[in-house]
């Protein structure tokens, strides 16, 4: 399980302006569109509704992890709008590209002239709703350190009877607090491990794929255009950092799996 992440900024302005104004606009320079000059400045069209929708992958900075837990972690700022260095989940030539099905589960599709063949690289893939799930915990700190989670009651009266509390009684050491969670599920076949070890040798030209060892949770709007389901405005809302050698068939039948964890907390005083 991957339970560390770095929100950025431009998901934060987007929960802002939609419970401000039920709409929203990303500034410039954030977009992927922009990096990759994809439908950059395209009108919505029928889909309006912004959230977690799709997953970049990329094989840029160094894997991190704590000494005592192994988890890794991001090494990306608030501010960053894009992955250090993005790499494509499948690549095809133009003569043999992905059929209507097939690319459905793609977005950001980038043409590139390799050896005088023209390719296409598909830089985010497609989060299925049933790939997500949501709830929200109490966590309470042990002086131990360790942490124990329970699933958030509200059938407790209290809550819309609050009382107003006094600074002082707020203790300086409060280890109490409410989360609210998406777990998000990612499954990486064989054969889908296989073409990301492709499109990123193709593309570098090197003989060896890189490991995978950053994640962009991302949201967008889809647009149908010239009959092709594409991707506009999408922005990276969480950097998550991993370090996937997808070289490696970690289940023959399954392949990679993994959880993401990603959410806020807040701390919670209770008497």
């Amino acid at each position: 399980m991957i339970i560390n992440s770095q929100r950025t900024i431009y998901g934060l302005e987007l929960q802002a302006e939609l419970l401000v104004s039920g709409s929203y606009t990303p500034r410039p320079n954030t977009t992927l569109n922009e990096k990759f000059g994809v439908l950059i400045n395209e009108p919505p069209g029928t889909d309006t509704r912004y959230g977690i929708k799709y997953l970049a992958f990329g094989t840029g900075g160094i894997s991190k992890s704590t000494p005592a837990t192994g988890y890794s972690f991001s090494q990306h700022s608030v501010m960053d709008a894009s992955l250090f260095t993005h790499t494509p989940f499948i690549a095809r030539p133009i003569s043999n590209d992905l059929s209507g099905v097939e690319r459905l589960r793609y977005r950001l599709m980038v043409s590139k002239v390799i050896n005088n063949v023209t390719y296409h690289f598909y830089y985010l893939r497609v989060i299925a709703p049933t790939d997500m799930t949501t709830d929200t915990y109490n966590i309470s700190m042990s002086s131990n350190g360790i942490s124990n989670l329970s699933k958030l009651p509200t059938n407790i009266s209290a809550y819309l009877n609050p009382v107003p509390r006094i600074i002082k009684d707020i203790p300086n050491n409060n280890n109490q607090y409410v989360s609210r969670v998406i777990k998000l599920n990612f499954t990486l076949t064989p054969s889908e491990m296989t073409e990301i070890n492709n499109a990123n040798k193709l593309l570098t030209g090197n003989t060896t794929c890189d490991n995978i060892t950053e994640i962009g949770v991302c949201g967008g709007l889809d647009k149908v255009v010239n009959g092709i389901t594409e991707v506009i405005n999408s922005q990276i809302y969480f950097h998550v950092g991993v370090d996937i050698n997808t070289a490696i068939v970690y289940d023959p039948t399954l392949g990679y799996v993994r959880a993401i964890e990603l959410g806020g907390t807040e701390s919670l005083y209770q008497y």
